[in-house]
């Protein structure tokens, strides 16, 4: 069933596709193909992007330019050639283009799998990409069928670009790279083993030697493994090149210049004839384990049987959570399939690479990926483990966190954005609830730096210390260099933020419940007397009548407010004021009314009202962007979550509900046109007024936008929330009649089915258990195996 649909696809409720119908999008759309393995690959609608195996920095093996025109090259590529006329096309439409109506073109995303296919004169081409389960590689399979009534003579011809490894290296040293660049060709198999240099630079040099290999499951009729000879001289393109043009393989032998995976093939396809075959890239430290890895390539079925494990095994891991409302054709995409897949992505890769990150500047961030997982708990929870212990272990002796880390050599940079460390026991707290795991606590965790270990629970008592060590005049937590808005850095650290307010009282709150939990009132008593003077203080200094302001100044003046403009309501202490508690009763109301009245638009929530028209340095960097841009008073959707979060929590279930709906993946694939980028996933920011395109999107995919809409969704509006001490069912809906959520949680499986006789928005009057009457509110976990089932009855 095809749902949603707009001008350039729409989502397929069968396939759990996203299905694009037009190969000219405004922007490349993108996928990813992962394996747990550390190989990705970034794939646009057309086949652009890169591929990189444990590291898009250090360890890029295929090439991909930003910020070029045209915008997605290169990729990976297969074109074909009739030989009779001479007419050539590119499979996946770019980069060769042929005019829209000559051609059939479809594209199917789909979880870790893409599929691209085009009809043009007759032969249609079919091109699935994946990554293997078991093994550093990346597969092409291919199908062409003659559709026409007479005998067709095609060549084929792929095409992909190698990288030098390193991604500034690539980048940077063009006079090296080309002039150190080996690979070979071998029996019909592409070898590029250029080294790749991963010191610190010229006086701290470290060669080592990388294998990349390119091979067919059909032995090819001819090789092309240098671009410039491929594509004919600069002067070409991916677009044009000559091999293609001329039919004409040049089966260079040599080195040096540009490798590519290059392989030419020879078919002869009779009326309704077909060629099933495969490309596998693979790569790895040795040649040996190369070629170990391409022994893949040798077995069709095999292949076929690696895309079947990588279906089903999505097809479990999406029936962790599966609603069914009567928003079937909105709301239900969205929290079945496509917020837990683009939270799994992002708990995956937090913000290393995708259209809008390059791969080199950034890798683990410590906040991005601590609310990723947050996000993964339900779908990922071995991964979620122990990539929190890992985050943990990024901490320094005074409880400050390192800002950005890079797991594949083990380094980090940057520290004192406060907000930081705050974020380890708000995801710590999530996972547990998640897991029933207090065994984690125990775990002992590195200091970043410095020598010895401490148990998970201290690390968490550590980085609250560290916040509440680091106050400012009024007695709040400072901001630091920035909190979680990077650009509100007015300069002096002692500035007090009061996000970094509202976030150390969530936490606070969380750790006190855990240590209940776990039996630990010392620490719980500590955290709700540091957690009570906080609030005390903010709601006396910090409240401004109808919203809070957003920093108090070190020395006098503050950010937000309503004497102050730009500037004079921010978004996110509103929505945190909420969620921490720090706002209650009415004043909780006339906060996110606020918001309402301020901040909520067509298109979602903007951040912050009105917005900085130019630089000034006592604003901080945030006035750097154009006005409506990013921070500077666009929608940005990580922050937006909170307020669905907020709503919700208010018992405002259609508010909640309209939120997140105004920014749903099925809602701008019904502008996506306007939008621009991928529907199917969230964007990092909306641009607004006064930018002249406002409702064109950013910066897709990697976001915090999507775990927090996982939660928002699954866990505040549907209303089914893991707590320490079980299920708590407690949804914030738009009034609807009746639906149902199937859940997996600590291993039981829970059927809940939802009535709402007089259509309340909150609020729940009797829960039956297997048929037995329970009080509503936290249902105990039940065994690991059992199914549960679960009637549930809205009212007041």
């Amino acid at each position: 069933m095809q749902l949603a649909k707009g001008k350039y696809g729409y989502f397929d409720e069968d396939t759990r596709e996203y299905v694009i119908t037009r190969p000219d999008p405004p922007q490349p759309w993108y996928n990813y193909l992962v394996n747990d393995l550390g190989y990705c690959a970034l794939i646009s609608h057309t086949g652009g992007g890169t591929s990189f195996h444990l590291s898009p920095r250090d360890r890029k093996v295929l090439r991909y330019r930003f910020n070029g025109v045209p915008p997605d090259r290169p990729g990976r590529y297969l074109y074909l050639r009739d030989m009779d006329s001479g007419d050539y096309w590119s499979a996946t439409w770019a980069p060769v283009m042929k005019p829209l109506e000559q051609l059939e073109y479809r594209c199917r995303v789909g979880q870790n799998v893409q599929t691209i296919s085009t009809v043009y004169r007759g032969i249609l081409a079919e091109i699935t990409y994946f990554v293997l389960p078991d093994r550093p590689a990346e597969v092409w399979l291919v199908r062409l069928e003659n559709k026409g009534e007479s005998l067709r003579r095609l060549n084929s011809y792929s095409y992909a670009e190698f990288n030098f490894w390193g991604t500034l290296r690539d980048l940077l040293n063009l006079d090296n790279c080309p002039k150190t660049s080996r690979y070979y060709q071998r029996d019909g198999v592409i070898v590029h083993n250029t080294w790749n240099d991963v010191g610190s630079g010229l006086d701290n040099m470290s060669w080592v030697r990388h294998y990349a290999g390119f091979a067919s499951t059909v032995k090819p009729a001819a090789t092309n493994i240098e671009r410039q000879l491929f594509l004919g001289g600069i002067y070409r393109s991916e677009a044009d090149p000559l091999v293609v043009e001329t039919g004409e393989d040049t089966n260079f032998d040599g080195v040096g210049d540009w490798p590519v995976c290059g392989l030419t093939h020879h078919w002869e396809l009779e009326p309704g004839g077909r060629a099933e075959f495969a490309f596998v890239l693979a790569v790895a430290d040795t040649e040996d384990e190369m070629y170990g890895h391409l022994e893949a390539a040798s077995d069709l079925e095999a292949l076929r049987a690696g895309l079947e494990k990588i279906r089903a095994g999505w097809r479990a891991r999406l029936a962790r959570l599966e609603a069914k409302t009567p928003a079937a054709g909105d709301f239900d995409p969205c929290v079945n399939t496509w917020n837990p897949y683009n939270s799994y992505m992002t708990a995956l890769l937090s913000r290393s690479i995708s259209g809008y990150e390059w791969g080199a500047g950034r890798g683990l961030g410590f906040r991005d990926t601590l609310q990723d997982l947050m996000g993964a708990c339900h779908l990922v929870p071995d991964f979620v483990r122990e990539r929190l212990l890992l985050m943990a272990g990024l901490v320094h002796a005074d409880g400050i966190a390192v800002h950005n880390y890079f797991p594949l050599t083990d380094t980090g940079d940057m520290r004192d954005f406060y907000d930081d460390h705050l974020w380890l026991p708000l995801s710590v707290c999530q996972y547990i609830k998640e897991t029933g795991d207090t065994g984690i606590l125990d775990e002992e965790v590195r200091y970043w730096g410095g020598p010895g270990r401490q148990r998970l629970i201290d690390r968490l008592a550590l980085v609250l210390d560290a916040t509440w060590r680091l106050r400012g005049e009024h007695g709040l937590p400072q901001t630091g260099h920035a909190d979680w808005n990077d650009g509100l850095n007015p300069g002096a650290m002692e500035s007090e933020s009061l996000f970094n307010t509202m976030l150390f009282c969530a936490a606070a709150r969380e750790v006190a419940a855990l240590a209940d939990f776990t039996g630990d009132p010392e620490l719980a008593t500590l955290c709700r007397s540091r957690y009570d003077e906080i609030k005390r203080i903010a709601n006396q200094v910090a409240w401004d009548g109808a919203w809070y302001r957003r920093i108090l100044l070190a020395g006098g003046g503050h950010i937000g407010g309503k004497a102050i403009s730009p500037g004079t309501i921010f978004l996110e202490p509103q929505a945190w004021s909420v969620i921490s508690g720090v706002a209650d009763g009415s004043r909780a109301i006339t906060v996110m009314d606020s918001v309402n009245k301020y901040l909520a638009g067509e298109y979602g929530i903007k951040l912050l009202h009105p917005p900085y028209l130019d630089y000034d340095p006592k604003w901080g960097s945030i006035s750097i962007c154009l006005p409506g841009h990013k921070e500077n008073g666009a929608i940005f959707c990580h922050a937006a979550s909170w307020a669905v979060v907020a709503e919700a929590l208010l018992g405002r279930g259609q508010q909640a509900y309209d939120y997140y709906m105004r920014m749903a993946p099925t809602t701008k694939n019904r502008i996506a046109g306007l939008h621009e980028v991928e529907p199917y996933v969230y964007s990092q920011h909306i641009a607004q007024p006064p930018y002249h395109r406002p409702g064109r999107a950013r910066n897709s995919w990697l976001t915090g936008s999507a775990g927090w809409f996982m939660r928002a969704s699954s866990q505040y509006i549907l209303g089914v929330r893991p707590e320490l001490a079980g299920l708590l069912i407690d949804p914030a809906v738009p009034g609807w009649r009746e639906f149902s959520v199937a859940r997996t949680f600590r291993g039981a499986r829970y059927e809940i089915n939802v009535k709402n006789p007089d259509g309340v928005e909150k609020g729940v009057k009797e829960i039956t258990v297997d048929g037995r009457q329970v009080e509503p509110g936290v249902l105990p976990p039940a065994g690991p195996g059992d199914t549960v089932r679960v009637e549930v009855v809205m009212g007041r």
